[in-house]
Parts: C-alpha cells; sequence; structure tokens
C-alpha cells in the first residue's frame, strides 16, 4: 500500500477544491438526513425490516449503518480523516446495494447513485476545503521551520 493512501497529497486548484466540497455537503447532508438520521430517530421501528447481514444480528447491522451514515459521515463532510470516514460509509452503500437488489429496481438505482459518488469522492480526496488540508499545511509549515 502506497504511503499516501489514506492522505493523499491534496489539490490546490480552487475550483476542483469547491467542486468536490460541493459534492462532499450535497451528498453527505442528503445521506446524513434522509438515511442516517431517519434510522437513528425510528431505530425500533426499523429494526424488524433491516436484514442480519452475515449474522451479525439486526440491532448490530442497524448500529453499524447509523454509525457510517450519522458520524461517519461528518468527517466526509468537513474533510476530516476524510478517507478514514469514507471506508464505512462505502461499506453501508455495498451492503445497502446487496439489501436492495430483494426490495425494488429505484432501490437498486438509488443505492448505485450513491456508491458512485462516494468512490468518485474516495478516489480525488477532499480538496483544499477541508480539515484534512488545514492539517496538512500545518504539518508542512512545522516541518519547514523545524529543518531551518
Amino acid at each position: 500500500m502506497r504511503p499516501n493512501f489514506l492522505f493523499p497529497p491534496i489539490s490546490e486548484n480552487r475550483r476542483f477544491s469547491f467542486l468536490t466540497l460541493a459534492l462532499r455537503l450535497f451528498f453527505g447532508l442528503l445521506l446524513f438526513v434522509k438515511y442516517g438520521l431517519y434510522k437513528w430517530i425510528n431505530f425500533q421501528e426499523l429494526l424488524p425490516r433491516i436484514p442480519d447481514f452475515l449474522g451479525m444480528g439486526r440491532p448490530m447491522s442497524m448500529s453499524l449503518a447509523i454509525f457510517a451514515q450519522v458520524f461517519c459521515i461528518w468527517g466526509v463532510i468537513a474533510g476530516f480523516l476524510y478517507r478514514l470516514s469514507l471506508i464505512p460509509v462505502l461499506i453501508s452503500m455495498v451492503v445497502a446495494l446487496y439489501v436492495a437488489f430483494g426490495i425494488s429496481h429505484e432501490m437498486v438505482e438509488l443505492a448505485a447513485l450513491y456508491l458512485g459518488v462516494l468512490v468518485l469522492l474516495f478516489i480525488v480526496g477532499p480538496g483544499k476545503y477541508s480539515i484534512d488540508y488545514l492539517i496538512q499545511k500545518r504539518h508542512q509549515a512545522k516541518r519547514r521551520s523545524s529543518s531551518k
């Protein structure tokens, strides 16, 4: 694995960074509000309809989906530990896609759309308008000042 796999160099291009910020905000907030928050608030009512994925039990499966879609998605939105935050969200979308195959064609399309956008966001990184960028810049400045 390359050393920059989880923390790649961040593009300085402002237009590109603005586009990644817009995508993070739009898809992240949509996923948080429409799915994550909904699952968290309606945990008990939704529990009987959630499949027991990998034999972990329904409560655990639901809790992992909530963790990804409520807590990890904020790391994605803010660009904080960006790729690490995206991994649980990506896994939850793969599970949603697998589960959707048994439900409806529309659900498959929606899960595939989210998964596709999230994979692209994983590949391109958080961009300049992210907490990871600020951390990277501070780290580089410290390294430069200590080497003088």
